[in-house]
């Protein structure tokens, strides 16, 4: 069971919520998470993936990825992932797709919290597409050589 209260990051937890194994576009998406995971670790930032997927599914997509280092976690429940503020789909019974789609499940989202639990950054999508490019988190935000109690602050608080 993951508890975000008990990370233990230099500068952020990253928790990325996406669709499951259903969704094409996540496991690219994800691909490219493992891709540059050393670059968050190297920056201070834990990450996880979590999906409403059960743990066979969770694990299926850990294949399709073949990424040793990435934690998922699964069976994300529909409350939980509204308590998150994450968009909720109905599944199609005639997906094009290979993977039979949940009944609902959560669309993607990703936040970044500091170690005190404070969050920092939260970028939610609606539809599986458009989403925060990874690379762009890693060149454009404060994970680039400045000092996060001083470069740039937390804002949108009020």
């Amino acid at each position: 069971i993951f508890d975000l209260t008990k990370e233990k990051s230099r500068n952020f937890t990253m928790v990325v919520f996406f669709r499951g194994l259903h969704c094409p576009i996540c496991i690219n998406y994800l691909s490219e998470l493992a891709r540059l995971q050393s670059e968050f670790f190297d920056n201070g930032v834990n990450q996880i993936v979590i999906s409403s997927d059960n743990k066979t599914r969770s694990e299926e997509t850990a294949s399709l990825i073949k990424a040793d280092q990435i934690r998922y976690g699964y069976d994300l429940s529909i409350p939980v992932a509204r308590e998150w503020g994450l968009y909720i789909s109905k599944g199609e019974k005639n997906s094009s797709n290979k993977f039979k789609e949940p009944e609902l499940f959560p669309e993607p989202g990703i936040f970044l919290v500091r170690p005190d639990n404070t969050v920092y950054y939260i970028s939610v999508q609606s539809m599986p597409f458009a989403r925060s490019a990874f690379k762009d988190l890693i060149e454009t935000s404060p994970l680039q050589n400045f000092n996060l109690n001083e470069s740039f602050q937390l804002r949108n608080s009020h």
